[in-house]
């Protein structure tokens, strides 16, 4: 069980994969799980993740490539078995700008218990 399940429907493009992941893992507030869902076509994003982050995030690869909705899903779906209390979905173009930006989300969650969505 987590806080948070950061959910990545990912498209190829390893250099905003870790960007992405690089902000992840500055964040002050550690309580998260990272699902990258992956509908490339190429295992370019597989392997900079088993080189790089294998301990850090929990990688499913799509058989056939979904599209962007539901890959999206996907990623929802995948994370649902470590029962976060909270999904963050980041597209691979994401980033955090700041280290506390993971924490702001939970607290701003916290302090509105009757909000459904919180984002910035």
């Amino acid at each position: 069980m987590c806080k948070v399940a950061i959910c990545i429907p990912s498209y190829k493009n390893v250099k905003l994969v870790q960007r992405l992941l690089d902000s992840i893992f500055k964040q002050t507030f550690d309580d998260y799980i990272v699902v990258v869902s992956d509908d490339s076509d190429t295992d370019e994003v597989k392997l900079f993740i088993e080189q790089n982050y294998r301990d850090k995030v929990c990688y499913v690869k799509n058989r056939e490539r979904l599209g962007a909705t539901a890959n999206c899903n996907n990623a929802m779906k995948y994370a649902k078995q470590f029962q976060p209390e909270y999904i963050k979905v980041m597209h691979h173009d994401d980033f955090f700008t700041f280290a506390e930006s993971l924490e702001e989300l939970v607290r701003l969650f916290e302090e509105n218990p009757q909000a459904q969505m919180v984002f910035s």
